[in-house]
């Protein structure tokens, strides 16, 4: 969901939205400035805040494209919006518009190159797009950042499955279900890991 998440220091302050992925995370770079007027013009934020949280909502009724406009929207109202080009990816993602999610989550890591969930985003596109190594170091990047970020750690197990490098597809594995034991992959894996294992010389 949108967030509003604000820092303070002394009598300066800066807010920045962000959208929250559930087993992900989102990683805000704040640059303070002073505030005017007590803060950040209200009738900007608001428009931000309401562009925002109709392209969630857009998201979460599949309406990918009505989703994709309102993050356009908030980005021209906040240019440097990192989240918002990285739920456009996973938007494109989902259209299975792969160059054009490519280009979106890039933008965002020129942003924030450790913003976790623009690297799985990323990786995502090119698994799907049998780019597997340049997956599989996207991923690396995700769990770098966030070990816990239990999707990126079955996207990594996966990839390196794909890739034939079964030791690391093991660590990975074996990671998703220290981070999501109960997860929607997790009786997947545990029944998958015997196999994997029993593969390696």
């Amino acid at each position: 969901g949108a967030w509003k998440v604000t820092a303070k220091k002394g009598k300066m302050e800066q807010t920045l939205m962000a959208n929250v992925r559930q087993g992900g995370s989102s990683n805000l770079a704040f640059r303070i400035a002073p505030a005017a007027g007590g803060g950040v013009d209200n009738k900007k934020f608001q428009a931000l805040q309401a562009a925002f949280a109709a392209a969630g909502a857009a998201a979460e009724a599949g309406d990918h494209d009505g989703a994709i406009a309102k993050y356009n929207e908030a980005i021209g109202i906040m240019p440097d919006c990192k989240d918002c080009y990285t739920n456009i990816g996973y938007e494109h993602n989902a259209k299975r518009e792969y160059d054009k999610s490519i280009v979106a989550f890039g933008k965002a890591l020129e942003m924030d190159k450790d913003h976790a969930d623009a690297s799985v985003g990323l990786g995502v596109a090119y698994f799907n797009t049998q780019k597997f190594a340049d997956a599989k170091a996207q991923f690396e990047t995700a769990v770098r950042v966030n070990p816990g970020h239990g999707f990126a750690q079955y996207q990594l197990g996966m990839t390196s499955l794909n890739l034939g490098q079964l030791p690391d597809a093991v660590k990975a594995l074996e990671a998703y279900l220290v981070a999501e034991p109960n997860g929607d992959k997790a009786a997947e894996v545990k029944a998958t890991l015997p196999a994997i294992k029993g593969m390696i010389k």
